[in-house]
């Protein structure tokens, strides 16, 4: 039995469980004791989740982007919406360790803004070793969280609010600690190789940062191809063979993670995210998200 040749996407909280055998609590944040999970094959998936590994296992070959690294005991990983990963696996594979999958609306409901984090960039990401100590702190840390996620239902007397609030700080709290450890170890670390990627998302977060949005208008696969002195065929090319989507695919997916974000707060309407996202008129911007979304607007807020 073997996996799939061709890039898988990984789109909700309910599939990752269910390929784990896990059941699903809460449909926006899942947090597992591998130790719990059946076996199964991995896949190489384009990552619709933020993914927090926390690894317990000897070391494993690891294809993240389009490097290859080793992912050792006692180590962290880090994966963003977007990220493609896979493991060199071809049988029955059971991980050890803790994982965090968190969905995207829950990012842009709770305002987490887990992309400033460099812990999901590609260029800095790579397997994060942890000293038994921390490796304690962040498993008491993943047990409470899971303890939080798993009691959701049984919870209906409280302001779901108020959960939704201390899940979100045991992340912050969580993402603190593994902060803590990257900082530590700050270029001492092997990157994986992905140079196009890793250009490709930093180009992606510069245009959102320097307001290009507004002033140029929507990011088009011309502008990125251009910006990293390629053909616009030989971009598109690259890109989906990296992530299995096309160019113009993944930067709808950038855009659409965005644009969730601006959404979770009140104060923009939804005419000002549009104009900010460098939509022309509001009608567009309703089109692109019901079709990347599945509802409108103003039915998702």
């Amino acid at each position: 039995m073997t996996k799939p040749n061709t890039i898988g996407q990984l789109d909700s909280i309910r599939q990752f469980n269910e390929e784990r055998g896990q059941a699903t609590h809460h449909e926006q944040v899942s947090v597992l004791n591998q130790t719990f999970s059946t076996p199964f094959i991995p896949y190489e998936y384009l990552s619709g989740l933020y993914l927090i590994f926390l690894k317990e296992s000897e070391c494993e070959g690891i294809q993240y982007g389009r490097g290859r690294y080793d992912f050792c005991r006692d180590s962290l990983l880090f994966i963003a919406p977007g990220q493609v990963f896979s493991q060199h696996q071809a049988e029955l594979y059971r991980p050890k360790g803790w994982v965090i999958a968190i969905h995207p609306d829950f990012v842009a409901g709770q305002a987490l803004h887990l992309d400033k984090y460099r812990l999901f960039h590609y260029e800095s990401n790579a397997a994060v070793p942890v000293t038994a100590e921390v490796r304690e702190q962040l498993i008491r840390l993943f047990s409470i969280l899971q303890t939080e996620v798993s009691t959701v239902p049984e919870k209906e007397f409280l302001d779901p609010r108020l959960t939704r609030d201390v899940i979100a700080n045991y992340i912050r709290l969580i993402l603190s600690q593994c902060n803590r450890a990257a900082s530590r170890l700050e270029g001492s670390v092997n990157k994986p190789v992905g140079e196009l990627l890793v250009r490709f998302e930093h180009e992606l977060q510069q245009y959102i940062e320097q307001g290009k949005t507004e002033s140029v208008g929507l990011p088009t696969v011309k502008y990125f191809a251009s910006r990293l002195h390629l053909s616009p065929n030989y971009f598109g090319d690259a890109i989906k063979s990296e992530t299995g989507i096309s160019a113009k695919a993944f930067i709808e997916k950038w855009l659409t993670s965005i644009a969730k974000q601006k959404m979770a707060n009140p104060s923009l309407s939804i005419s000002q995210v549009a104009y900010q996202l460098g939509f022309s008129h509001p009608q567009h911007f309703t089109r692109f998200f019901k079709r990347n979304v599945g509802m409108s607007p103003t039915q998702y807020r």
